[in-house]
């Protein structure tokens, strides 16, 4: 803040990221968390585990997590972007397949493996 009280934000100019975005988000999670009182974070901290690891396993990023929620990305490399700034595109090559199929078999895995562990059932 200026000594005069007004603000001058630092602006910085935009890029735009070639990705694979994935949001997982555990259901009934208010309802859930009620019922399980002070073992929540157990519970939290086992799907995020899951979550993470295989998000790791499958070459992907885990990005943020806000309580209920997961964000995790697969970044296309820079080489896979064609075009100028205003106006980028992926390529259609083996490496862009290969990231999309591995962040659709990551969560497919997820999903199995949550289903798979008896304390996370209901």
């Amino acid at each position: 803040m200026n000594k005069d009280g007004s603000t001058q934000p630092v602006i910085f100019e935009g890029k735009k990221v070639f990705a694979v975005y994935g949001f997982c988000n555990i259901r009934q999670f208010d309802e859930t968390t009620e019922m399980l009182e002070g073992d929540i974070m157990q519970f939290v901290n086992k799907i995020a585990s899951i979550v993470h690891n295989t998000v790791d396993e499958f070459c992907g990023n885990p990005n943020k997590n806000i309580g209920e929620a997961f964000l995790t990305v697969w970044k296309f490399p820079e080489s896979e972007i064609l075009g100028d700034r205003k106006h980028p595109k992926l390529t259609e090559s083996q490496t862009v397949s290969c990231i999309s199929d591995m962040a659709l078999m990551c969560f497919i895995k997820i999903i199995a493996r949550i289903h798979k562990q008896p304390e996370l059932k209901f």
